[in-house]
């Protein structure tokens, strides 16, 4: 019962967080959607470049990522290539879309992607991370510490 009242807290908080300007965030249902992200072309060259800029911190969090896996099955992308592009580069994508010093909320952040990434070349932005599963959590507990 008392999950239940903490997660209509959370969605409460988003609902009234998605009281912004009609041009920039449209509410559908519960959920909020940032109608630019649909008028824009990604830009692979800024994503790479902060990449590039963070990649010490990126090749770290890429090895914690894969000894958590072993043992918890967090992603099935594992090559480092992949990894790169499908999660490091996908996830930076969005950067542009956030605000100097973003409140955000990620629901279901599995193995922190988008968000620790974002995180990485972003310290401006406050992320609260919300995951079920006790293994999931304990990953992006170590992942954010280290």
């Amino acid at each position: 019962m008392k999950k239940k009242r903490v997660i209509h807290k959370v969605i409460h908080a988003v609902e009234n967080f998605c009281i912004l300007p009609p041009q920039r965030v449209e509410k559908a249902g519960k959920m909020c959607y940032n109608t630019r992200m649909y008028m824009d072309f990604p830009d692979l060259a800024r994503a790479k470049a902060l990449f590039e800029q963070n990649q010490t911190t990126f090749e770290a969090f890429y090895e914690l990522l894969i000894a958590y896996n072993g043992r918890y099955n967090l992603t099935a992308i594992t090559q480092k290539e992949e990894v790169l592009h499908k999660h490091f580069y996908d996830s930076l994508l969005g950067e542009p879309y956030f605000e100097q010093g973003a409140a955000c909320v990620e629901i279901g952040s599995g193995a922190g992607f988008p968000s620790i990434p974002l995180m990485i070349v972003r310290r401006d932005l406050r992320v609260t991370l919300v995951e079920s599963t006790g293994k999931k959590c304990e990953f992006l507990r170590t992942a954010i510490r280290e």
